[in-house]
């Protein structure tokens, strides 16, 4: 009776190790889908759980392997079930750049969001025919305004009513042209929606790692837009 009880434990737990990966992964579309960060934040939280239960599998295996008790039918599921959570796990892990990470699916999930929520074309539209004052500031970097106490009331209320933390007007340093981006977030993880004239050139790259711990994310919309994150 206490073979089946280890098997089946171990069994368990590497699924267990899946099945959390896959609850990370839905967390972070569907609060990339409200816009929302702090319900990605579940994903940071099941991160050592998952690794806790698949060392766990790992260990339950090894010890039912060493009372030769089991079936060699039972022995080989095991074995496939560790592997598939090994994997799994393996490829879900950022520092690995084996497979999507969090940030990826939270920005797919934001994609639907924008689509939702954000009046694009209108934007577009403003940015070609705006104030050249918007783009111009001793820095280089245009003018920024923080969340909804700063933004100036000049600006129209299709650039304000969906809620962005900050907006930075800023020249695209690939040609120059006008962009706006609409930022939330801040310190390790921030989200960016990047609006600029249709003919603007777009980034080549859909990841581009600065560094081992420093990556951007994008996600191109449709020509002038796209969104990414960064951290």
């Amino acid at each position: 009776m206490r073979k089946h009880v280890g098997y089946k434990f171990q069994l368990i737990t590497a699924w267990g190790a899946v099945g959390l990966v896959v609850l990370g992964y839905l967390t972070e579309y569907f609060a990339g889908m409200a816009n929302n960060l702090i319900a990605s934040c579940l994903h940071i939280i099941l991160l050592p759980s998952q690794v806790l239960l698949l060392l766990t599998s790992g260990v339950a295996f090894l010890i039912i392997c060493s009372g030769r008790r089991l079936g060699k039918k039972q022995l080989v599921i095991s074995l496939f079930s560790l592997s598939v959570a090994l994997i799994v796990c393996l490829l879900s892990f950022p520092l690995m750049k084996l497979g999507p990470t969090g940030a990826q699916v939270f920005l797919k999930g934001f994609e639907k969001w924008v689509n939702n929520n954000v009046d694009t074309n209108s934007i577009q539209l403003w940015i070609q025919s705006a104030d050249e004052k918007y783009w111009e500031s001793d820095s280089g970097f245009g003018m920024v305004y923080y969340d909804e106490k700063g933004i100036p009331e000049e600006l129209p209320d299709f650039m304000k009513e969906f809620g962005p933390k900050y907006i930075h007007f800023e020249r695209s340093e690939l040609d120059n042209s006008k962009t706006v981006h609409f930022r939330w977030g801040g310190g390790m993880f921030s989200w960016n929606l990047v609006i600029g004239e249709p003919n603007m050139k777009m980034p080549e790259k859909e990841v581009e790692w600065f560094s081992d711990y420093d990556v951007e994310f994008r996600r191109f919309l449709k020509p002038g837009v796209y969104v990414f994150s960064r951290g």
